[in-house]
């Protein structure tokens, strides 16, 4: 290392050493903890307008409110316990629907309906070689290939030029669409 570089470095650590001595010794808080005093937190030199205040005094009763409302929205019961519940008392009940129930009791119980079957509309080539079935299903159309599920009950197997097979969910069965010819 040669003489000049030894000065240099000694140069810039004593003026690093001297410029951290100054800004110390100037520093209004470390003369008051020198002096055993705490230092004290720092005073906001503005105050806020009072429109901030209102807003900020709104943002916390809403969300005072957001707090209860999300209370009361907690279920009251445990959904997964199956325990007897307390009998309740009848509520009297109206003229008019006191004759509507009856006429509702006395009337046979329908035969639940058989939900409505799905029926194939037709089918499509696309250029990739992959069959798309339009299957109409509750007054909708679903555009449906291998594997997609149709209103969460049926599950699609296989797709070919004449006909769709369905799995259904539920019921675990295996139904078979075909297209309907025209003469």
């Amino acid at each position: 290392m040669t003489a000049r570089a030894f000065t240099g470095g000694w140069l810039v650590a004593a003026a690093v050493l001297s410029s951290w001595a100054v800004s110390s010794a100037s520093d209004p808080r470390q003369d008051r903890a020198r002096e055993g005093r705490a230092a004290e937190p720092a005073a906001p030199s503005y105050r806020l307008p009072a429109l901030s205040v209102e807003v900020d005094a709104e943002v916390a009763r809403l969300a005072g409110r957001a707090q209860t409302a999300a209370l009361d929205a907690a279920p009251k019961r445990n959904l997964f316990s199956f325990a007897a519940t307390a009998a309740r008392e009848p509520r009297a009940v109206p003229p008019r629907a006191a004759d509507a129930k009856a006429r509702a009791d006395a009337a046979p119980l329908a035969a639940p309906q058989p939900a409505p079957a799905p029926s194939l509309s037709g089918i499509a080539d696309t250029r990739a070689g992959v069959l798309t079935a339009v299957i109409s299903f509750r007054g909708e159309l679903h555009y449906v290939k291998k594997d997609d599920v149709i209103a969460a009950r049926y599950r699609v197997d296989a797709i070919s030029v004449d006909g769709v097979e369905l799995f259904d969910v539920s019921l675990g069965t295996i139904l078979r669409l075909s297209l309907q010819r025209l003469s």
